[in-house]
């Protein structure tokens, strides 16, 4: 008849190789808790630059068609302007301090420059230049949003590098208990 108790020195073994198991299943719970609300933060700040630069677009054309009428000296033209003006201003401050956030690159400059280009000919009363300039702002920050949306995706190198170490560690337990199980089969 075949003994199914184990041995003494095995049980050491099994309770070391349990806990890190169990240990690991949390760490990788709480990287995998983290890199979601990261995650949810980016898309956020994303979604919020897109909701900006829309703002900028939208408020930049509306002073364009305001200036194109007959009366621009009354009181509803004025109270409209000053609307308009305020959501730019808004809109490009917000712009600005989302692309100061991103790390140097060529595509967040150039979206910021063309931002500031767009400021000074409203400034200078351009607005058929300006509101030209604004839409083209959309093609300037397609590249800002493809690689802000491919880190998302990508997710965070803590994350990646911790996911790898889960699955090396939780792969060598599963080779010591198998191992270890062997073993004691074959005593």
């Amino acid at each position: 008849m075949l003994d199914l108790t184990p041995s003494a020195n095995a049980i050491p073994y099994a309770a070391v190789i349990a806990a890190v198991v169990t240990g690991g299943f949390t760490l990788l719970q709480l990287v995998i808790s983290k890199e979601n609300k990261v995650s949810e933060l980016q898309q956020g700040e994303l979604d919020g630059l897109r909701a900006d630069l829309s703002k900028y677009i939208a408020a930049t054309s509306f002073l364009a068609q305001l200036n194109a009428r007959d009366d621009t000296t009354g009181a509803g033209y004025v109270e409209l302007a000053r609307l308009a003006f305020g959501e730019a201003a808004t809109a490009q401050a917000c712009l600005l301090m989302r692309l100061g956030a991103i790390p140097d690159d060529a595509p967040s400059t150039a979206l910021a420059t063309a931002i500031h280009g767009v400021r000074d000919l409203l400034a200078a009363k351009e607005y058929d230049d300006a509101t030209t300039k604004a839409f083209e702002l959309i093609g300037q920050a397609q590249p800002v949003l493809d690689a802000h949306a491919k880190r998302i995706a990508r997710g965070q190198p803590f994350f990646l590098f911790t996911r790898g170490l889960f699955l090396g560690v939780f792969l060598l337990s599963l080779g010591f208990l198998l191992l270890a199980g062997l073993a004691w089969l074959t005593q």
